[in-house]
């Protein structure tokens, strides 16, 4: 079972994740080069909508997107510079929330989370290739 409170910490940086009216006065990300990219891959096999969250070992939690009930979602992150990270997912309607164990995360891999209804029953893996589209 994990730690009570590393779970309670990522969900206080969650929730401590600027909004995105203060996203937009943000400097502009600098560009990385596609072999310094990783895949964060979602699986939503859920009835209900999905916010991702990506939090890296050394810094805050950031909002990735959505992912749709029934659909599946990816988007291409940097990678970060301890190579660890840990996904959340949060359900809409609901509000629950998984979290995952802390994960590798590697240049040109793929990290992919499978979310389900019932949400212990989800499961997530790393270093997939990634190649094309995540």
């Amino acid at each position: 079972m994990r730690p009570l409170a590393a779970v309670l910490a990522l969900l206080l940086a969650l929730a401590c994740t600027p909004t995105a009216a203060s996203e937009t006065a943000a400097p502009a990300p600098r560009e990385t080069r596609e072999e310094e990219r990783a895949a964060i891959i979602v699986e939503n096999h859920s009835w209900k909508r999905a916010t991702i969250y990506l939090a890296c070992a050394e810094g805050q939690a950031v909002r990735l997107g959505d992912v749709e009930a029934e659909s599946r979602g990816g988007w291409w992150v940097p990678v970060c510079p301890a190579g660890r990270v840990r996904l959340a997912g949060k359900m809409f309607p609901g509000g629950e929330v998984l979290v995952t164990d802390w994960l590798a995360m590697e240049a040109g891999k793929a990290t992919l989370l499978t979310l389900h209804n019932h949400l212990p029953l989800s499961s997530w893996r790393s270093g997939a290739g990634a190649g094309g589209e995540p």
